[in-house]
């Protein structure tokens, strides 16, 4: 319907990666304006009015043992990158299209992939280029780009004073950001050791911290949805709130 609407006012516009990003497979020079472009994808799809991913049953072109369909799409970081910009500002499902006669809705809220969890080629080639030249891990640059969608979200659901839908976004937003500012080689720390009273306080003013940010009154409150601090606590994993 939105489609048809569209169609006859002759204001439909189509942005497609592999058609509107410069590549530089045809174009060696064009590196920089490829960068520019790839990093921009979010933003292009934040100002969509409607999100398909064209996803049937193929063999990749240049990996003739390498299969591409839905499943591997999902699991790219990048495409969760789209799927994220996506799910952050449209209240609209994605259509996938798996095929001629294979076309569905897809809610992308009802399952949020993290970027910073899925494939990376940076990562794959462990940030070394053919040449031997090293390159940065496209998920420490993403995590802004993330920040700023899940940030943008946070806004537009203060300013249509959906508490709820702003509780569920800060909740989002903590998965989607999961291992995104990381590359996979960093290396991991120690775990400190605490007491007990140390441990005590810092729960003590995390369920401050955690009240003031889902803006609850206090720990026993009940919403005209039946939403409490603890569910949302539950929903956080965050074990120090909910002792």
């Amino acid at each position: 319907a939105l489609l048809r609407s569209q169609a006859a006012e002759n204001n439909i516009f189509v942005w497609l990666d592999f058609v509107c990003v410069p590549q530089t497979s045809f174009d060696p020079s064009c590196h920089e304006e490829q960068v520019n472009a790839i990093s921009s994808i979010h933003s292009y799809v934040a100002r969509s009015q409607l999100f398909v991913a064209l996803v049937p049953p193929l063999m990749h072109l240049s990996k003739p043992d390498k299969p591409c369909e839905m499943n591997t799409w999902l699991r790219r970081g990048w495409c969760r990158v789209e799927a994220a910009a996506q799910m952050m500002t449209s209240r609209l499902p994605a259509v996938l299209v798996q095929g001629r006669d294979c076309v569905s809705w897809y809610p992308m809220a009802l399952d949020p992939l993290p970027p910073g969890l899925g494939e990376f080629g940076c990562c794959e080639m462990c940030h070394v280029l053919p040449d031997g030249s090293r390159i940065s891990c496209d998920k420490v640059a993403l995590k802004g780009v993330v920040e700023q969608l899940a940030e943008c979200q946070l806004v537009k659901a203060l300013e249509r004073t959906e508490l709820s839908e702003y509780r569920q976004a800060i909740c989002t937003q903590r998965k989607m950001l999961e291992r995104l500012g990381e590359s996979d080689a960093s290396a991991t720390g120690g775990v400190a050791e605490v007491s007990e009273t140390e441990a005590a306080e810092a729960d003590a003013s995390s369920l401050a911290s955690f009240l003031q940010t889902f803006r609850f009154e206090h720990a026993a409150v009940v919403t005209n949805h039946n939403e409490t601090p603890l569910l949302y606590a539950a929903m956080l994993g965050d074990a120090g709130v909910l002792r």
